[in-house]
């Protein structure tokens, strides 16, 4: 895997839900647009494994925050 193990509080069993998972991405300011629309043309394959959204931060210029939940049964 190339994803560091997640940081959480206890053990958590699969059974175990809903759980969200958020990635902070930093991209230069001057490529926001083109990084939005990339992030966007990959929806589809980040929804396989559940929601997914993507959100631009207004203060600060470059940076993205995805996020994505999965709830199981």
């Amino acid at each position: 895997m190339h994803w560091p193990e997640p940081v959480v509080a206890e053990g958590l069993p699969d059974e175990r839900g809903p759980v969200m998972v958020t990635v902070d991405d930093r991209v230069d300011p001057a490529r926001s647009a083109e990084c939005a629309t990339v992030m966007r043309s990959l929806a589809d394959e980040r929804r396989r494994d559940g929601a997914w959204g993507l959100f631009e931060d207004a203060a600060e210029a470059g940076r993205f925050l995805e996020h994505s939940w999965w709830s199981p049964g």
